[in-house]
């Protein structure tokens, strides 16, 4: 691969740094997809670079729409409602982690989360052995073992 072989922008950067002067063998990274999902700017982008698409199965065209409005618009107006009024604070909480919850949940990384279990040598192994983490005896009788949570 030379400096031929490259766009025109990076062309000028290669030659502003003196960099690929002599061709040379490279890995170059290359997209491959069969009957999967692509997003359109994706989809575009890819075509003006030369994508061939041999066929489309399906397409799910998106319908901007403010879909969870009724949801928040209760959530925001007991909030200021708490704000203005000190008697309604307990409700204005309580729908401020109702509406932290909402969404909290499908942010959170349950790869990081770990599941606890207490025992003796022989029921210890029987368990998920392949999600074990670091295993600890306490004392003689019974071992703490941490297991990684399934993230599905």
């Amino acid at each position: 691969m030379g400096r031929a072989d490259i766009g025109s922008y990076m062309k000028e950067v290669a030659e502003r740094n003196d960099m690929m002067r002599k061709p040379r063998r490279m890995l170059v990274s290359s997209y491959y997809l069969e009957k999967g999902m692509i997003i359109t700017t994706m989809f575009n982008f890819l075509i003006e670079l030369g994508l061939e698409v041999t066929k489309i199965y399906s397409f799910i065209e998106y319908e901007p729409q403010r879909c969870f409005q009724h949801f928040v618009d209760p959530v925001v107006e007991a909030r200021r409602e708490g704000d203005k009024n000190p008697d309604s604070r307990v409700v204005a909480d309580t729908m401020k982690l109702l509406g932290n919850k909402s969404y909290g949940y499908q942010i959170m990384n349950r790869a990081k989360h770990s599941v606890t279990k207490y025992g003796n040598d022989s029921n210890i192994l029987s368990l998920a052995y392949c999600r074990m983490k670091n295993p600890t005896m306490i004392g003689s009788l019974c071992s703490i073992v941490f297991f990684a949570k399934p993230t599905s």
